[in-house]
């Protein structure tokens, strides 16, 4: 069997124990095997699409490719990972791997051959990701490639039968500080074609399968809540989250939990409201907790709360003057705002002084409506209420 490594070599000396090490082992059957699909989405597919017991996931815009005349493959055959007349790109993705405890650089490799005879049309893209940023490509290795994929079919200078052989990549050694992925793309074109790949390797110690992959993580103010949104794009052995907040982004306390999925390779969306967030700044934070008490931290987001009072207005409806009011707050200096329905500034005073925690407000030049008041004092409380200009 040719095999084609892809490897980025690390600068310093490695560890002989790959600590991540794909292999296929015991996977015959995973992905897509022998299937067809009536359109472009993986739904579609029959047999459906086998990622169980799998922590690596497939993707492709068009399954549209796999016809029923002769079932195709994306997925594991024989121990290793095949592409058979796919007709358009699909890729395989690792799942995101923590480096945040590699020292030094570090390398990965992969091992490649093909069977049949590739068209110039024919590619492997091997792809990697540090640290969130984008995915480089590595490009025209050796000159059989091309300036955007990795290794073509019938590449000009190809050793074997105008097709790519034997061969070893090295790139320069990888740094990075918290997470690295690696997405091998194929796209072959007839039922004689094969791509394979296979020892998918990062042989350094320290790197691990990060348990959940967090797509997104979002922090938004209603009203008087916090409302914490976020999305897994994959969980391995999640067994809950930890919410965490901080009134300074370095001291966290606990304010809830939420339970996890435990194992999935599809989005996974979670909501937790923080229903008496703390005044101004706001740090959040999710503790993702395994099933054997190892945990992971995801990014922090903030927000800055001002609560919301209601205020006393009369009166209401008024015609020219109302009468603002709140007992025991202080009102010795206040920023004045009027807003019709629609959002538009109508009325505004600054540093107006109030007697009594009383002021009386001019409003005989607004037009008859609906509008709300909104006043913040020295204290930056924040204070709201609707009336109604006869």
């Amino acid at each position: 069997m040719r095999i084609i490594t892809l490897m980025a070599l690390a600068l310093l000396s490695t560890s002989l124990f790959s600590q991540y090490l794909e292999e296929f082992t015991g996977q015959d059957g995973a992905g897509l095997v022998s299937a067809s699909c009536t359109g472009t989405a993986i739904t579609t597919c029959s047999p459906s699409a086998n990622l169980s017991g799998v922590d690596w996931n497939i993707s492709s815009a068009n399954w549209s490719g796999f016809d029923s005349s002769s079932p195709d493959d994306f997925g594991v055959v024989g121990g290793s990972f095949q592409a058979n007349d796919i007709d358009n790109e699909a890729c395989w993705e690792s799942p995101v791997l923590d480096i945040s405890m590699v020292s030094g650089s570090f390398s990965f490799s992969v091992d490649i051959d093909r069977g049949g005879d590739l068209e110039n049309s024919d590619y492997v893209d091997v792809k990697y990701s540090v640290d969130g940023g984008a995915f480089i490509t590595v490009t025209n290795w050796n000159g059989f490639g091309s300036t955007t994929h990795t290794l073509i079919g019938d590449c000009t200078g190809c050793p074997d039968a105008t097709d790519f052989g034997m061969q070893t990549v090295s790139v320069a050694g990888l740094t990075g500080s918290s997470t690295f992925e690696i997405v091998i793309c194929v796209d072959n074109g007839a039922s004689s074609e094969f791509i394979f790949f296979d020892n998918i390797n990062v042989p350094q110690a320290n790197v691990k399968i990060l348990p959940v992959e967090f797509a997104s993580f979002k922090a938004h103010l209603n009203q008087n809540i916090v409302e914490l949104d976020w999305t897994t794009a994959s969980e391995i052995n999640n067994d809950y989250f930890v919410i965490e907040r901080s009134g300074n982004g370095m001291d966290f306390e606990q304010i809830g939990t939420l339970k996890g999925e435990g194992n999935t390779s599809y989005l996974t969306t979670y909501q937790f409201n923080d229903k008496s967030p703390l005044q101004h700044s706001n740090y959040y934070r999710l503790k993702q907790v395994d099933y054997d008490g190892k945990f992971n931290y995801s990014k922090t987001v903030s927000v800055d709360y001002q609560s919301v009072k209601s205020l006393s207005v009369y009166p209401n409806p008024a015609s020219d003057l109302i009468n603002i009011s709140h007992g025991g707050d202080d009102f010795s200096s206040l920023d004045i705002r009027v807003y019709d329905l629609t959002g538009r500034l109508m009325l505004k005073e600054n540093n107006i002084g109030a007697t009594v925690n009383n002021l009386a407000l001019d409003v005989s030049g607004l037009n008859a409506g609906v509008y709300k008041i909104e006043v913040i004092n020295l204290k930056g409380e924040y204070y709201s209420q609707l009336f109604i200009k006869e």
